[in-house]
């Protein structure tokens, strides 16, 4: 005499007339469904009709992820996305921990024949290398971006407050008052502090570029300093043949 309405387990989201949670408004809902009101003298014994159990309801968890089938080259489309990067694990880093691309051991791409930035090498004729033979970005004649309008790299520029300067008007790496990087505990330049070992200083004792013993930088073929050689024309002598600062005829101090 009876057909049970058949329910479906998705509810409607308005479904809040009574306050009810999903469960509830379920139980609810097969509840009216089995009232035998609406069938009059067709039931003789409401007593024995049974409800129906409310259907149990399992949430079933697909791994979609691990059915989807191994990627293998860059740019191939995985249901609905693309791999645009190879596995890092096997195909980006190589043993030296760097990108195989950006690694000079393994030949990387970004590196020419030369073992330089393929795009940075004048003999390559790369991309960032101007008709000057300088970086585009860097020269002067090409009007480069970190050039400003005084003709200086714009980060050593004081007037154009520039980030290599301190408040103090100095090189921020060796501004004292600062607590520079490049000032050592000594309140000495790092690199020309002896008891901090710096690299300038020399087994000698000296700094390294004025040592005639380990023949430093400045010190030309005569044994002099290059600044100061007459033979060498140092910039430190004048056009009288003496010390510029000591001679009188250039205006110099004595």
């Amino acid at each position: 005499f009876f057909e049970a309405m058949e329910i479906s387990p998705v509810l409607p989201a308005n479904n809040l007339s009574f306050g009810m949670n999903t469960m509830e408004s379920l139980n609810f809902s097969l509840s009216m469904s089995c009232m035998p009101s609406m069938l009059g003298p067709h039931l003789q014994n409401p007593s024995a009709f049974q409800c129906p159990s409310p259907p149990v309801m399992s949430t079933v968890l697909l791994n979609t992820r691990s059915q989807l089938p191994a990627p293998k080259e860059a740019g191939d489309v995985i249901g609905p996305l693309t791999l645009k990067r190879k596995r890092e694990s096997e195909y980006i880093f190589c043993e030296h921990v760097k990108r195989k691309y950006d690694c000079r051991k393994c030949g990387g791409g970004r590196f020419c024949e030369h073992g330089k930035r393929r795009s940075r090498c004048k003999d390559c004729g790369g991309g960032s290398i101007c008709s000057h033979g300088k970086r585009r970005y860097q020269c002067r004649e090409c009007g480069g971006s970190s050039i400003c309008e005084h003709g200086r790299q714009r980060y050593e520029c004081k007037d154009c407050g520039g980030g290599r300067f301190c408040v103090h008007g100095r090189q921020r790496s060796r501004c004292k008052e600062c607590g520079g990087g490049s000032v050592c505990m000594h309140n000495r330049q790092r690199s020309q502090c002896k008891e901090c070992g710096g690299s300038s200083v020399c087994i000698h004792e000296k700094q390294r570029s004025r040592c005639r013993e380990c023949g430093g930088i400045s010190i030309c073929d005569h044994g002099r300093r290059k600044s100061q050689c007459r033979d060498c024309g140092g910039s430190a002598i004048c056009e009288h043949g003496r010390r510029r600062y000591n001679c009188k005829d250039c205006g110099g101090n004595s």
